[in-house]
């Protein structure tokens, strides 16, 4: 996998939630969903690469596990909002 430089970073997608009015709350939420979703892909490719032994696919895990910790870590950056009582 490739161009890893391509791929949206963590910062990026923040900031597109951020304008699409999503709190800082909801913004943590996705950027952690995202984050799994990588992590299963990764492990996926992993799983791959353990049976066929392709050096594509222990590429895409590396990248798809990299991505996906710099997204879990970009969502605990976000402070967590102080919850409302209404």
């Amino acid at each position: 996998m490739g161009y890893f430089e391509l791929l949206p970073t963590p910062e990026d997608v923040s900031e597109q939630l951020s304008q699409a009015g999503l709190t800082a709350a909801h913004r943590k939420e996705a950027l952690h969903a995202v984050a799994y979703f990588l992590g299963e892909h990764s492990d996926y490719y992993d799983n791959e690469w353990q049976r066929v032994g392709e050096k594509e696919d222990r590429g895409s895990h590396d990248t798809l596990k990299q991505l996906a910790q710099e997204f879990r870590d970009a969502a605990d950056a976000i402070p967590d909002s102080p919850t409302s009582t209404s």
